[in-house]
Order: structure tokens, then C-alpha cells, then sequence
């Protein structure tokens, strides 16, 4: 429990980090545990919250919702691959989505202070209501009332994609409601309790609609009057006055959209794309439609066509506005000079505002556009530091440096089949040079394809790519259950001098192969040798727990978090042991401490001393 926070498993997954939370479940990047200890591609897990998972009969309705969705293929209504109980606790494993939840991007608008168009959002709760109904369908053909699909659609259970897609995230989950109250976007029928129909979820989804379009407004939004009409009867107190469905829904939603001449989701990618970057200022509210081309799916066989990917359309926008500004307000400058003032900067915008403009200056040399794309790939710029690798590949086209560089920022930017072709052409110019390795295993394993990861990682390692790599391909190992070769990587690294990390890294495999006393003795030399290497104590504090020494545990954690303040593993660590020692007190003190310096990261880390 304290070895690997804010890891934990939950049936045969490993929950990885929690990425989002509603009312009633939450949703967990997760990854199934095979037989043989190797971990499967990156899933989403979804469980119901602490608060409500002792709910009786829960695990046995989830299974039965869970069962209408598996196999269910709509494309407004996320799969179900897999569906269990581990000890009480249901869940629902779904695959990955790339983009956000609705939640998140009313939380990224209502902090930039902007409005969402009317278009996308009545582009949004349409696909709501179609997946939506896709559930009843398979409910009704179930001959299942109705009744046991989502009573509360709520803006967590709501995902849009990188091209705009809208899926329906609730598939499974619908009978999760918690003992003492109900989300609040639940219909007035569901909060008192009475006979509920599919008119609950037309109030759910205007619920849903009402949020996106006052978001930002500052109050009140003015809406157009045939807009506001339908959103008024959605909302209705009595079911009676509302829509009969979400379908009849759904069509009034197009209806006015198109009488007042509104609808489409081609901005949404971009909006969404922002949100994920956190990127300001290239989003215009009430142009989206003009701003951004559609999310294009790269047709089959269009392997070389990487200008129609949604990721590049959608991030070549964001980036755009920077360009524009540059080349037109910017007055020219000396490359050197351009360079010292982004070398001397640490935020992306000047980064970009003064690199931009070298990909068309002819007094830019290779060398220089390799200095610029690295420093704009070290504060995210990647679409910028993509263009600067683009000039410097047309420029010497056989320097190694400018296909490298374009394939780690494709791979950034999950432009998968760009970086691919990238990588192709510095393993021509370079075909002993292991980096393309190393570039190809991030590639593998943001894809979840951990086996490929490590095979590259094998080659670049043998190839002596570095130490770095090296404790990486170690560390991987370790983290996919190949532990007898991971003591091997990392006994040869520790040999060498450097600053601890190995040395720690290889008493943790010995740890997980429960040979505490070795790793006891290799984690004391390493805080000794090193004695400002956080990880040490914080891999010592998990020995030592083993060992049934509290006490010591409790010490190496309070030592590894004055170390590393910037790592929350070892505050959360010992919350969970002073709970769990029955010392309230103090488990409440580091618990108000996680709060005041992890605010943003408990989302994902959720540790059960929090709860109590």
C-alpha cells in the first residue's frame, strides 16, 4: 500500500492515478495485471467514490447496467471492455479516450473568463442525448425498463475528444448514487425520491446545456430566444411539461440551432485541445467555426497525409495566433539575439515569440534552429519547436538532428505516424545512433504498447545511449513485474558514479522480490552516500513498514518529504500509516499539510486518509 502510492490495485488492475471525480464514481487510468505479472495498455477504470462503495446491493445493479453496455458500439456512448467486483468495490473498465471531460472544460472557460459558443455547446449535449438514448434502446430491447440507464447525466460523465466526438461516459455506472443525496444536475422527481422516467434525463441534460452556455457570462447569459425556450422546457419542474425524451430533445436542440443559425462542433477540438495544453489566447469565442478546420480522421491508407490528424489541425491553430503576431507587429531582430532573450526566458509565449520567425530566416543556421526547437520542446512549445525542426531537416537534410527532433515533438504532440516516418529517416541517415530508440520508446509507451517500449529501450541500452536510459529501461522494467532483469540493468548502473537513483531503484526491486533486508541495507548506503536523495528515504520508509518497524517508516518518510517537498508520495504515505496506527491527530495535521501544498495533485493521488 505504502510502497507504490498513488498506485493501488482493484480486481486484476493497477490503478495508475485517478483523472477525474464526480458526485458518485470516479474515473482511474488503470492497466490489467496479466498472469504472467505484465501490465496490459492503458484503460480507464471507473469505480464509484469512498463515500458510496459499501452501498448495498451496488455490486450486483452495476453488473447488471454493465451488462446492457458491453458489446454496445455507438459513437456516442463509450465501450464497456470489462466489467467486476474486488472485495465489494464494482467497476467498469473502458478504453482510452483521448481528451476531456465537460467538467474540465467548464473549469478551463470559467478560468479563462470565456464564454463557450451556443453552437458547440448545443453540439455537445445533441451527442449527450444520442448516447444517451443508445442506452435505453439497449435497455428496451433488453426488456428492461428504462428506468435502470443514467438518472443524472452530470458534466464528469460527459467526454469529448480531440476531433469533437462526444461520448456518453456513464455506461454501466447508472444505479451509483451516494446514501445522502444525488448529483445536483438530477431532476426533481430523483431528489425526492418519486417514480422516475427517461423525462429525468432530458432535465439531466439541460442541466448539462445550461452549464456550457453560462459559463463565463458573468451572471445571466442572453440567449437567443428559440435557445432559451427549449432550455426553459428541458428544465421544467413537473415531467409532464418537459420533452418526452432525450431524442425529442435532441431534435429541438438541431431545430433552433438551425433556425437561428448555430450548430456544429468544429471548434470543440481546439477548445479542447487548449484545455488539455492549457493554452490562452487561441480560442476566439463565436468564430470557432471559422478558426479551426473539422477534426479529420486520416483515411485509410493516407499513411503519408500527416496534415490532416486532428492533433496537428488542432494544434497548428493554437499555435498560429503566436506566428501571425510575430511576423507581422515583431520587428526583426539578430538571430543571436532572439536566441539569448528565449534562452533567458522560461514561459513558452516569449519562447515563441522570439524563435518563431527562424524558420523563414535565412541568417538562421542549422545549429541555431536546433538551439530553438530544443528550447521550445522544454517549456511545451512543440508545435513551434515541429516547424523549427522542419526548416532545420530542409536545410541540412543530412544532419540526423532535424528528424530527431521532429519526431520527439510529433510524439508529443501524438502525432504517431509523423514521428514514425521521422524516425525512419534519422535511422537511414543514422542507423547506429540510439536516440531514434529512445525517441521510438516514448513513442511506444504514450500508446500503452509497453512490450515495444522496452524493446527499444533494449536496443538503445545496448547501443550505450547513456545512464539516463539506461534507468529508465531499468526502472520500466521494474514497473512491468520483469524484476531479475531490472536487477540486472540497475546492478551495473549502480556501479557507476552518479547521484543515488539507481542504487535506490534497484533496493526497490529487492523489495518487491521480498528481499527486505538487501534492499534495507542498499537504501541506508544510498541516503548515506547521497544524503539529499529524497527517493532513498522515501523506498526506506516502505522497507522499513515491512519489516514491522513503524516508527522507522515514519521517520524515513518525514526525512524523504524535507528532501523532496515536491514530491507528494511520501506525505501521502505517511497520512495513510498514522491512520492507520490510530493517531487521528496527527494523520489530520499531514492530511491539512497534503491540502495546503498538493491541492492541485489530490485529484489524482485521493488518499484514503482524506476521507476519514
Amino acid at each position: 500500500m505504502f510502497a507504490e502510492p498513488p498506485s493501488s490495485s482493484l480486481g486484476p488492475y493497477w490503478l495508475a492515478s485517478r483523472v477525474a471525480s464526480g458526485d458518485v464514481t470516479e474515473l482511474h487510468l488503470a492497466r490489467k495485471v496479466e498472469p504472467d505479472g505484465r501490465l496490459g495498455p492503458l484503460v480507464l477504470l471507473r469505480r464509484p467514490v469512498p463515500q458510496v462503495a459499501g452501498q448495498e446491493g451496488l455490486a450486483a445493479r452495476l453488473m447488471e447496467e454493465a451488462s446492457l453496455a458491453v458489446g454496445l458500439e455507438h459513437p456516442n456512448v463509450a465501450r464497456v471492455l470489462d466489467a467486476g467486483s474486488d472485495g465489494g468495490t464494482p467497476y467498469v473498465v473502458l478504453p482510452m479516450l483521448e481528451g476531456c471531460t465537460v467538467a474540465q472544460l467548464l473549469e478551463h472557460a470559467h478560468a479563462a473568463s470565456r464564454r463557450i459558443p451556443v453552437g458547440l455547446a448545443l453540439h455537445v449535449v445533441v451527442g449527450a442525448c444520442r448516447g444517451l438514448r443508445a442506452l435505453h434502446r439497449v435497455a428496451e430491447e433488453a426488456g428492461r425498463p428504462v428506468a435502470p440507464v443514467p438518472r443524472a447525466l452530470t458534466a464528469h460523465a460527459v467526454h469529448v475528444s480531440r476531433r469533437g466526438e462526444v461520448r456518453v461516459l456513464e455506461a454501466g455506472t447508472a444505479l451509483l448514487r451516494p446514501a445522502d443525496g444525488v448529483p445536483g444536475s438530477a431532476a426533481p422527481e430523483v431528489r425526492e425520491g418519486r417514480g422516475v422516467d427517461a423525462r429525468a434525463d432530458v432535465y439531466s441534460a439541460g442541466f448539462v446545456l445550461r452549464a456550457l452556455l453560462e459559463v463565463g457570462a458573468g451572471g445571466v447569459p442572453v440567449l437567443p430566444g428559440p435557445v432559451e425556450r427549449v432550455l426553459r422546457r428541458a428544465l421544467a419542474h413537473a415531467p409532464a411539461e418537459r420533452f418526452a425524451d432525450v431524442e425529442a430533445f435532441a431534435g429541438a436542440l438541431e431545430e433552433v440551432a438551425r433556425e437561428v443559425g448555430d450548430f456544429g462542433g468544429e471548434g470543440l477540438g481546439a477548445l479542447v485541445e487548449e484545455c488539455l495544453r492549457g493554452r490562452s489566447g487561441a480560442w476566439d469565442e463565436g468564430k470557432a467555426g471559422l478558426v479551426v478546420a473539422p477534426a479529420l480522421e486520416t483515411p485509410r491508407g493516407a499513411r503519408g497525409r500527416w496534415w490532416t490528424g486532428a492533433p496537428f489541425v488542432s494544434a497548428l491553430v493554437l499555435a498560429l495566433h503566436v506566428v501571425v503576431a510575430v511576423y507581422v507587429l515583431w520587428p526583426e531582430r539578430p538571430v543571436s539575439e532572439r536566441l539569448a532573450t528565449a534562452a533567458s526566458a522560461q514561459d513558452r509565449v516569449t519562447r515563441e515569440e522570439e524563435l518563431a520567425p527562424l524558420a523563414r530566416d535565412a541568417d538562421a543556421s542549422p545549429e541555431d534552429l536546433k538551439v530553438a526547437s530544443q528550447l521550445l520542446m522544454e517549456v511545451d512549445g512543440f508545435v513551434t519547436a515541429q516547424a523549427l525542426a522542419e526548416a532545420l531537416e530542409a536545410r541540412a537534410p543530412g544532419d540526423v538532428e532535424g528528424p530527431l527532433l521532429l519526431a520527439r515533438a510529433s510524439a508529443a504532440l501524438k502525432m504517431g505516424r509523423r514521428a514514425e516516418e521521422a524516425l525512419a529517416r534519422a535511422a537511414h541517415l543514422a542507423p547506429s545512433d540510439p536516440r531514434s530508440d529512445v525517441v521510438l520508446a516514448d513513442l511506444r509507451e504514450q500508446e500503452g504498447d509497453v512490450d515495444a517500449a522496452l524493446e527499444a529501450l533494449a536496443r538503445a541500452h545496448e547501443r550505450h545511449a547513456g545512464a539516463a536510459v539506461s534507468l529508465r529501461y531499468g526502472v520500466l522494467l521494474s514497473a512491468n513485474g520483469r524484476l531479475a532483469e531490472a536487477a540486472r540493468v540497475l546492478s551495473a548502473l549502480a556501479e557507476e558514479p552518479g547521484d543515488g537513483t539507481a542504487l535506490a531503484e534497484l533496493a526497490f526491486v529487492l523489495y518487491r522480490q521480498d528481499r527486505f533486508e538487501e534492499a534495507r541495507l542498499l537504501l541506508q548506503r544510498a541516503a548515506r552516500e547521497h544524503p539529499q536523495l529524497g527517493l532513498a528515504h522515501y523506498y526506506l520508509g516502505a522497507v522499513l513498514f515491512r519489516l514491522g518497524d513503524a516508527a522507522g517508516a515514519e521517520r524515513a518518510w518525514r526525512e524523504a518529504d524535507r528532501k523532496a517537498p515536491e514530491d507528494v508520495r511520501a506525505l501521502a504515505a505517511l497520512c495513510e500509516l498514522l491512520g492507520s496506527r490510530g493517531r487521528p491527530e496527527a494523520s489530520l495535521a499531514v492530511a491539512q499539510e497534503l491540502r495546503r501544498r498538493f491541492r492541485s495533485q489530490l485529484d489524482t493521488l485521493h488518499p484514503a486518509c482524506l476521507s476519514r
